[in-house]
């Protein structure tokens, strides 16, 4: 309902909650689910957008998310779905060598 008071256009609206139904219905699991997916997606297009205007970036993992969930005053029916630092590198930071598999030894299209 929040997000519906968003759309102005009644017609709209209405669209889009049924959709949001049809998709999800009374399965919790899967609207979580869901809703982890996407925002993983928008945060993967967000390192890469920062990446591209010379920002880099690091999905951090190991973090008490309850803890920072109460320190942004979030609301309990929202969950966070993962923290990226973002920064400009010193100009003398020298990135460390990486190695890496071959992108052929890791994907394999059909």
């Amino acid at each position: 309902d929040t997000l519906a008071a968003n759309i102005p256009c009644p017609e709209s609206r209405a669209k889009t909650l049924a959709s949001f139904k049809n998709i999800y219905g009374e399965n919790s699991e899967l609207a979580r689910d869901e809703a982890m997916r996407s925002s993983s997606m928008f945060s993967m297009m967000l390192m890469l957008a920062a990446q591209e205007r010379g920002i880099q970036t690091c999905p951090m993992t190991g973090c008490d998310f309850e803890a920072i969930h109460g320190l942004l005053g979030l609301v309990k029916t929202y969950e966070i779905c993962m923290l990226i630092a973002l920064g400009v590198a010193s100009p003398e930071n020298k990135p460390r060598e990486r190695k890496r598999l071959p992108l052929s030894s890791v994907l394999r299209v059909v």
